[in-house]
């Protein structure tokens, strides 16, 4: 079988992240962020009942959460 690939995901460490408050995309259970040029999508604990809100990424010393903006 044969088939083309639609997307890569790269883990990273959560240190390897600046400090910094962020503009994301929160949908279910999922948040998009971009930091430094690159998108990074994190999965939550959490969900919300929607498919795109905006919130704020906070990444602090090895810690990152995640509010409804």
């Amino acid at each position: 079988m044969k088939t083309n690939v639609v997307s890569i995901e790269k883990v990273v460490p959560v240190s390897t992240l600046p400090d910094g408050e962020y503009k994301g995309t929160w949908g279910g259970y999922e948040v998009t962020v971009e930091i430094a040029g690159l998108v990074y999508r994190m999965k939550t604990d959490i969900g919300i009942r929607t498919p795109s809100a905006p919130c704020v990424v906070r990444v602090e010393n090895g810690s990152i959460t995640i509010n409804a903006d």
